[in-house]
């Protein structure tokens, strides 16, 4: 096939189509991710590096937890156990509680998944007040 690259069973030429930019497509789900945490009402801290670094991880933290965001424009969205257990992971040795984001971008959808003991216990402080 010498130097064209192979996307599947297409073939392109010496250069790749003006799509298939991968830094756009970061940038543009690095902007999504912003959004996403900027809309939630946790006095948040948006990680400039979005978790890369051994000290800051998840791609935000608030008050009460640190965030992990995952931005789709497609209608679904996996969510695996063990994408959750390194959250909790992360989110404990910054002593905060996880929480993941799915930001749905095409329906401007946003929903966030905590574990049960945190949905109790905000259930509870909200019957409190």
């Amino acid at each position: 096939m010498g130097d064209k690259p192979v996307v599947g069973r297409i073939t392109f030429g010496p250069s790749m189509p003006p799509w298939w930019d991968k830094n756009k497509i970061k940038r543009r789900s690095q902007k999504d991710e912003r959004k996403a945490l900027r809309n939630i009402k946790d006095d948040i801290k948006v990680h400039k590096d979005s978790g890369s670094s051994w000290f800051r991880k998840g791609d935000g933290t608030g008050d009460r937890f640190m965030y992990d965001v995952k931005s789709t424009a497609s209608r679904s969205s996996t969510v695996s156990v063990d994408m959750l257990d390194k959250l909790e992971r992360e989110a404990f040795s910054h002593r905060k509680r996880g929480a993941l984001v799915l930001n749905f971008t095409t329906d401007k959808r946003r929903y966030i998944v905590l574990n049960q003991t945190d949905f109790e216990e905000l259930i509870n402080k909200g019957e409190q007040k």
